[in-house]
């Protein structure tokens, strides 16, 4: 038996894997591919052919773990990618079991310790003993440790296949290690002459309800836009408040007609995406004066299908309408109710623009090779506190790269004080694109197969739905359900739409758990476990023995 194949060596793999604290950023997240791969370097396989198993660096110097098992028959070129990624997010949540949040072995006598202060369902599933707690257990390395497991087989021709295993780091985030290992895998497909017939993510269920106990599969991901309005008001002295507009008072209406606005649910069957909601709002201005803020930011998380970012911008400037008018009613009400008739006098309009138009009025006057230039050298800053700008508004943090896209837009709004005061819209990164390949033959052929499978072996109904509504990285290996013309056009510090380099079949096949980036995230251990692993393991006999398929495009 291979390694990692039992049900009690497949557990203390993951007792390992969730050991490692790979938060995000964090230097464990550096470590832990170095980790795994020094466990695989023990495998026969790797040992006679250790070009087989990198760490592929990305641009910041992280690191995603790649291996590949190729099948010892030549012929054989259908290779099925086994997708995951090992970072998880950070522990604050948990409180006073912030230090056991890594450990399976105590966090659950911990918890069931305290366990009248947790909500019932998660009490019953705490005594029932069929449920580990821990961070990271669900989302995603139960995924990754059933990955781990085939590999290990497949290296010891327990499994004739090709495999290529690729977990990756900034999921959480940015993504950055899934759309950097994509030129890996197209040079690896020249070089060892694979075909990529289908790619596996094992991202968990995401229960439909609270009580929801279905098993499901995904044929895609949804998709994800950071939307911005950057707000440029008039300035005055906190003395002579009427005499400005206030940025953070509009950034305020705005926030409160966006904010889980119904108009941007697309729906897709019976699934929906869920409404927006506001991630971050800031006035630009560091430090303390009486000088009332005229420059602030809201930045809102969008989740799409199949909606096209024509008809998102379109959303967005309605709501910056629908909220300019806001503004300015209650502004006039406000001033017209001061004493002595102070605040008796006309209103500015307020311009609504795109990012794109901003861009091309400051292009105009300062021509488009400065334009450039500036852009590549606010772009190629870093933002640390130690070294912070006055100048600067810094919102999120180190290195994060939307306080430079936010920084841009502030820098071109500047120079076009001539359009003041303004709403801008615009994208910042990270862009995730919907994906689904519910029509494609190959995803489709493995779920019909699969679907009729699950029921004759385990007697499980396995639904299957159109977009995984948890984000996930499937969405940079497969083409794009939309077009995204308007947000590339509007996405700060990106000019052309970056293609998918790299498109195959997908689905997502993961555990069951529940409250993913939760204190009580939780995996339930019977599915999860070994069915979820025969699930996997016949997905992979079935592709590689069916004639005819599609593969990598």
């Amino acid at each position: 038996m291979a390694r990692w194949s039992s049900p009690s060596a497949w557990t203390k793999l993951l007792h390992q894997l969730v050991a490692i604290p790979s938060i995000t950023g964090s230097a464990a997240e550096r470590q832990f591919p170095q980790c795994v791969a020094g466990w695989l370097k023990e495998l026969e396989y790797f040992r006679r052919h250790p070009d087989h198993l990198t760490l592929y660096p990305t641009p910041d110097k992280r690191s995603a773990l790649v291996a590949l098992v190729r099948s010892d028959q030549v012929a054989v070129r259908k290779t099925v990618v086994l997708l995951s990624h090992f970072d998880v997010v950070a522990v604050d949540d948990y409180g006073s079991y912030a230090d056991l949040a890594f450990d399976l072995d105590a966090l659950s006598p911990s918890l069931s310790r305290d366990a009248e202060h947790l909500p019932t369902l998660v009490q019953s599933q705490l005594a029932s003993g069929t449920w580990l707690f821990g961070r990271g257990i669900m989302d995603m390395k139960a995924g990754l440790a059933h990955h781990l497991a085939i590999l290990a087989e497949a290296a010891q021709e327990e499994m004739p296949a090709n495999i290529v295993m690729v977990s990756v780091p900034d999921e959480e985030a940015h993504s950055l290690g899934a759309r950097t290992v994509a030129a890996l895998l197209l040079q690896w497909r020249q070089r060892w002459a694979l075909d990529y017939c289908l790619m596996v993510n094992s991202e968990p269920i995401f229960a439909q309800s609270p009580d929801a106990q279905d098993h499901v599969i995904y044929t895609g991901s949804i998709g994800k836009a950071l939307a911005g309005f950057y707000c440029y008001g008039a300035e005055t002295h906190v003395g002579e408040p009427w005499s400005g507009i206030n940025a953070d008072f509009m950034v305020s209406h705005i926030a409160r007609e966006l904010e889980l606005n119904a108009d941007f649910c697309d729906q897709v069957d019976t699934e929906w995406t869920p409404p927006p909601t506001v991630l971050k709002q800031s006035d630009l201005r560091r430090g303390y004066s009486v000088q009332t803020p005229f420059r602030a930011v809201l930045l809102a998380n969008v989740l799409l299908f199949q909606e096209s970012t024509d008809l998102l911008l379109q959303r967005l400037r309605e709501v910056a309408n629908r909220a300019r008018q806001a503004m300015t009613e209650d502004l006039l009400r406000k001033l017209q109710a001061l004493p002595n008739g102070v605040g008796e006098h006309d209103l500015p309009s307020i311009r609504i623009i795109t990012y794109a138009e901003l861009r091309t009025h400051i292009e105009e006057y300062c021509g488009p090779e400065a334009v450039r230039a500036q852009e590549q050298q606010i772009l190629a800053q870093t933002t640390t506190f130690a070294h912070a700008d006055a100048n600067r508004a810094h919102l999120f943090g180190t290195n994060d790269p939307r306080d430079n896209r936010v920084q841009l837009v502030d820098a071109w709004a500047q120079k076009a004080t001539d359009w003041a005061p303004m709403i801008v819209l615009f994208f910042a990164p990270p862009y995730y694109p919907a994906v689904d390949a519910a029509t494609n033959p190959t995803t489709a052929g493995v779920i019909q197969h699969l679907k009729a499978y699950t029921w004759q072996t385990h007697h499980i109904d396995l639904k299957t739905q159109h977009y995984y509504p948890g984000l996930s990285d499937l969405s940079f290996f497969y083409q794009p359900s939309a077009n995204a013309n308007a947000l590339y056009a509007n996405l700060v510090g990106v000019e052309d739409d970056p293609a998918p380099r790299l498109s195959m079949p997908i689905i997502n096949l993961g555990p069951m758990g529940r409250d993913a980036h939760q204190s009580t995230e939780r995996l339930e251990m019977q599915y999860s476990r070994e069915i979820l692993g025969d699930l996997l393991r016949e997905t992979i006999r079935w592709v590689l023995s069916m004639p005819e398929l599609q593969t990598i495009k």
